[in-house]
């Protein structure tokens, strides 16, 4: 494990450049808006984040595993492979890095617990499978450096009162549903939460900073938040650059209603035949009229279920693979898989 973040894959492999997450949406936006494409990141963000509460994992547990997905559909798109089944592989994993496991049937009872069924139909042994894959997907680069740290030893040396890192806080775990942590060190985005909950401290009156007063005066939080970011020696464009997208997608977020997700995931294409990636078990098609298909998507609107489309349907990937039921000894017999 590396001690270092700048000795890290961390830095040295999964600091993406903007051009290079454009280009992976690329393909999802011959379907959809920039804007649609937001919100069904931002749903499959929220799915991860209610099942790892229920398996009441630490904080910085979930943003691990959103880091995970997130890289993941950095190389991939989103009706290339099922996101749920993504989503309840990175959380898995994320357990085991974070040095806080929980067995693998526990995942996916939760997962089914918070999902449903129809959405998450996976067992054990199907996350067990795409575990490998996936893992290959993230280049086997695991260890994820996160701002909460620095923003904790940033904050207690500017004493600062204890809202302000409260809503500090909440700020770096909204940039975990986005692609800031992609883009960007977390030390940048920590020094980026204080930037902004200056403003907000300041502008609601909160209590001032904790610091000696000058005279009669207690200096505000805006005013020793100023001080201290023109003594760092950083590019004060990157603080600007995390702020205004932070900004940008909570305006974005206003607009986010989860019942029109289905709609949103109903104008991605079906597979037809074969693998985008032959690594990947990609999503089987579904041979339903465009009719019984927009019926599907209209009752799960008013069921409040959001149909999934094509999924990966355990025991069938785009490999050549005729499975049989496991035996009690764990052995799976039958099993004729090519995973070329």
């Amino acid at each position: 494990m590396a001690s270092n973040f700048w000795d890290s894959t961390h830095v040295n492999q999964w600091i993406l450049d903007s051009s290079v997450l454009a280009a992976a949406r690329e393909r999802e936006l011959d379907f959809v808006s920039s804007k649609d494409a937001v919100y069904v990141s931002l749903y499959y963000s929220n799915a991860i984040q209610k099942i790892c509460r229920r398996l009441q994992v630490r904080q910085q547990v979930i943003g691990t595993a959103l880091v995970y997905w997130k890289r993941f559909f950095a190389k991939n798109a989103y009706f290339d492979i099922d996101p749920l089944l993504v989503g309840g592989t990175a959380i898995y994993v994320a357990c085991k890095i974070e040095e806080c496991p929980h067995h693998i049937r526990n995942v996916v009872n939760e997962s089914r617990n918070c999902l449903g069924a129809d959405l998450f139909p996976y067992d054990a042994a199907t996350i067990a499978d795409f575990e490998f894959y996936f893992l290959e997907e993230l280049e086997f680069s695991l260890i994820v450096f996160h701002p909460y740290r620095p923003l904790q030893q940033l904050l207690a040396r500017l004493n600062l009162t204890k809202p302000c890192l409260q809503t500090a806080w909440y700020i770096v775990n909204d940039t975990y549903k986005t692609d800031i942590p992609l883009m960007y060190p977390p030390h940048l985005i920590a020094l980026s939460a204080i930037f902004v909950v200056a403003a907000i401290v300041d502008s609601n009156n909160q209590p001032q900073a904790m610091l000696p007063a000058v005279g009669d005066e207690q200096p505000s939080v805006v005013a020793v938040v100023t001080t201290f970011f023109s003594e760092l020696n950083i590019d004060i464009r990157d603080i600007l650059c995390i702020t205004q997208h932070l900004l940008d997608s909570y305006h974005i977020w206003q607009g986010y209603i989860e019942s029109a997700i289905p709609y949103i995931l109903a104008r991605f294409p079906r597979q037809s035949a074969g693998p985008t990636k032959q690594k990947l078990p990609i999503l089987q098609s579904h041979s339903v009229a465009p009719q019984q298909r927009s019926g599907q998507v209209q009752q799960s609107h008013q069921t409040g279920h959001l149909h999934q489309g094509p999924t990966y349907r355990p025991g069938q990937t785009s490999w050549s693979q005729t499975t049989q039921p496991r035996s009690s000894a764990g052995t799976q017999q039958g099993s004729q898989r090519n995973w070329k």
